[in-house]
């Protein structure tokens, strides 16, 4: 995956506020669908939503993985934003992780 075309200014969101895991993902999936990244804002979304429900993708050190692999992904990208206030609550593989940066990969079905 190439780096530099995965991302872009307009999906480097700094110093937003969200107060759960949910408005964080909302927010950054709205970004990769206006950057034109999913054919299916839904879609991807769904499998967002779908893949939090198998394990956390919180990690540590601050850090949130959420991710999703769907057939509405049009090419690999990721949003990514920095948190004013740290999200807690967010299941992380690492107890008491209060997230304040969160990547959202966007995964094609065929990667």
């Amino acid at each position: 995956m190439n780096l530099q075309r995965a991302t872009s200014r307009e999906l480097i969101c700094l110093d937003c506020e969200f107060s759960t895991k949910l408005e964080a993902i909302n927010y950054l999936t709205d970004k990769l669908d206006a950057a034109g990244k999913l054919s299916s804002r839904e879609e991807f979304y769904q499998a967002v939503l779908e893949r939090e429900s198998i394990s956390e993708t919180g990690i540590d050190m601050g850090m949130a993985i959420p991710h999703g692999k769907s057939g509405a992904v049009r090419e690999a990208a990721f949003a990514v934003a920095t948190v004013r206030n740290p999200i807690s609550g967010w299941e992380s593989i690492v107890p008491g992780n209060q997230v304040s940066i969160v990547f959202l990969l966007a995964i094609p079905e065929s990667e």
